[in-house]
């Protein structure tokens, strides 16, 4: 069903004249028609995690070593080429205190820390990148799916600013495991990661709409766009939403949508089977069975 179809069956069942066509009609109650069905998608892909809006997302943690110059009791930091770093690195070496990150790109050989370096000299220091951006058309995430995969190790969080402040005042600089904190609309990780390792979770897409031609998107904007998620609890919103802007009485149609979203939930897919017995216990290595700090000692 595309958008045209969809809104064609709403005016059928409103009694409207239907459309030949939405996105460029100059009909007001189709232009109202076409806004309701987009507040309808959107509204729908908050209310539930629906199978086909979860996505994986992967990508490679990256680190880069670079001579620089330092000053004690001085944040600036001079190094032969800025470009290929940014604020969303964190730096390490001597003369750096733990948690020290890139406060801003001065100019091309210049930097500025988040903390004042402790001694002065020309240390081989190591920038690793520690925030990463989400994917393009991230709503959420999915809570207990961010993994380390190179170490099959759990990343753990998402963690309070309490206890991420708490985590970053003991100024350890490696641990057998990470932490993570969701920020800025970036997956920030501490302590900073090594270069290459593999990391992932999973995601809900804000884009519930589809083109024909099969680009995710986030509305409708197309006659022949179709959705993501189940297309009758669409058009059964969207009649209840018009009937609400309209003032007029809601109430059976929207019992009528409540008992088809239940069903759609749990369709959606298959349930899974329930553990009467203890708490499953992960054979990784994670807080049960390593310790914050001092691993091996």
């Amino acid at each position: 069903m595309t958008l045209l179809t969809s809104i064609q069956d709403v005016c059928d069942e409103l009694g409207i004249v239907k459309p030949t066509a939405v996105v460029t009609s100059q009909d007001r109650q189709i232009i109202q028609l076409l806004a309701l069905a987009n507040r309808a998608g959107d509204e729908l892909m908050r209310l539930h995690d629906w199978q086909q809006l979860q996505k994986e997302h992967r990508f490679y943690t990256t680190t880069t070593t670079k001579s620089a110059t330092v000053t004690a009791s001085s944040a600036s930091v001079t190094v032969a080429d800025t470009s290929d770093i940014s604020t969303n690195y964190g730096v390490s070496g001597t003369g750096i205190l733990a948690d020290s990150l890139i406060s801003s790109i001065d100019s091309p050989t210049t930097f500025t820390m988040t903390a004042q370096a402790s001694a002065s000299g020309t240390p081989t220091l190591t920038f690793a990148q520690c925030k990463y951006n989400m994917p393009t058309g991230f709503n959420r995430m999915t809570s207990n799916t961010e993994f380390d995969k190179s170490g099959e190790n759990r990343i753990y969080g998402n963690k309070s600013p309490q206890y991420w402040q708490d985590l970053k005042a003991l100024g350890f600089t490696a641990s057998p495991y990470y932490k993570f904190r969701q920020q800025g609309n970036q997956f920030v990780v501490y302590p900073f990661p090594s270069d290459g390792l593999r990391f992932g979770f999973e995601y809900v897409t804000g884009y519930w709409a589809q083109s024909a031609a099969g680009t995710d998107k986030a509305k409708f904007t197309a006659d022949d766009d179709v959705t993501n998620i189940p297309e009758h609890l669409v058009t059964l919103l969207t009649k209840v939403k018009f009937y609400e802007a309209k003032g007029l009485d809601a109430s059976a149609l929207s019992m009528d949508y409540m008992k088809a979203l239940e069903l759609a939930k749990g369709n959606d897919t298959p349930a899974p089977n329930l553990n009467m017995s203890s708490d499953y216990v992960s054979p990784l290595l994670g807080n049960r069975n390593t310790p914050e700090i001092n691993y091996g000692s």
